[in-house]
């Protein structure tokens, strides 16, 4: 479970939110304390869980061009858990959550084009929602870069794109962590 960071833990953050290339003994001789030290509050705020480190990429680099803010109502709540394990390892997705209010989910992603966009939309949120709102925009500057180690038949949501509507009907280019993806 993450705890609070203290004051020493916050300024090796601060440092490397700034470089995150900083070794750790330019971190140690900036805060005055020794690299072990440095090391060592890294290593206990990471297996805390108070830190995780990203890649982040532009989405160029993926060759996403149009994001999408899509907000839903899930009924029955329990399927919002359904959506969790869906995105978490969903290299299209940037952000997703339960959330309050008018919706009580909301997630938003990337894609190569529009027709990415509504294949989300319609084979994974439109069937388990009563409300949905799309709002489509350009991407984020920059993404988490969530890596496939290694490209599988089964896309993480759990579909196989080779037998998936959408990309049978040129729909869509497939999921970036299957072989099937067509743009490499």
């Amino acid at each position: 479970m993450a705890n609070s960071i203290d004051e020493l833990g916050r300024k090796i953050l601060d440092i490397l939110s700034v470089n995150p290339l900083a070794s750790y003994r330019e971190i140690a001789e900036e805060l005055g304390v020794s690299h072990v030290t440095v090391s060592d509050r890294v290593a206990k705020l990471v297996n805390e869980g108070s830190v995780k480190f990203l890649t982040s990429v532009s989405p160029r680099v993926l060759n996403y061009t149009r994001g999408a803010l899509v907000g839903l109502v899930v009924r029955p709540y329990g399927r919002v858990y359904d959506l969790l394990k869906i995105f978490e390892n969903c290299p299209r997705v940037v952000f997703y959550s339960p959330s309050s209010g008018a919706n009580n989910f909301l997630v938003f992603f990337c894609g190569e084009t529009g027709s990415e966009i509504d294949c989300m939309v319609e084979k994974h949120l439109r069937p388990i929602s009563t409300k949905i709102e799309v709002n489509t925009t350009d991407p984020p500057r920059h993404i988490p870069m969530k890596n496939s180690k290694k490209l599988t038949e089964t896309a993480p949501c759990g579909e196989n794109c080779r037998k998936c509507s959408f990309y049978i009907e040129k729909k869509c280019v497939g999921c970036p962590a299957t072989k099937w993806y067509k743009i490499r």
